[in-house]
């Protein structure tokens, strides 16, 4: 009898540790939108693009998303592809948001072409034409962010 009543204390117990570790095992293993989104908005923007290879700035408008993101802690994160129910688009290169110098010495803010998001606040504008409706933006990290577009 005591054999039985031992067996079943330690499934019992077995079962509350895991219920209790659950939520903490599935968070960790998970992928989640714990990329800080600070704003986010779609629409055709009309932007200043600089050209590394000559130090000049041109101005182009660029339909996409916009997001201003806060990368914590993730070195080489980039943006995989946007997606929803139906369709699913990769995304080659996105324009960062940074300070660049000009061939005469000054300083000013443009986009610059990128495939990767450096550690800080950034502003991030991902080349897009989308329908409206709601999309998820997948990180290279597993994390992703919803945005719906009206």
């Amino acid at each position: 009898m005591n054999k039985i009543v031992f067996f079943l204390l330690t499934i019992i117990v077995i079962i509350g540790i895991i219920m209790v570790s659950y939520p903490v095992i599935s968070s960790i293993f998970s992928p989640t939108s714990q990329i800080p989104i600070y704003k986010e908005s779609y629409g055709n923007y009309s932007v200043m693009i600089y050209n590394q290879s000559n130090l000049s700035l041109f101005k182009r408008n660029v339909t996409g998303v916009m997001l201003v993101i806060n990368n914590i802690d993730q070195e080489k994160l980039g943006i995989t592809y946007v997606q929803n129910s139906t369709n699913t688009y990769e995304v080659r290169y996105i324009f960062i948001k940074e300070s660049v110098v000009l061939n005469n010495g000054d300083v000013t803010t443009a986009y610059v072409n990128s495939s990767e998001i450096y550690i800080g606040e950034d502003t991030l504008l991902i080349p897009i034409h989308l329908s409206p409706g709601t999309y998820t933006i997948l990180f290279t990290n597993g994390n992703f962010f919803s945005v719906t577009i009206s």
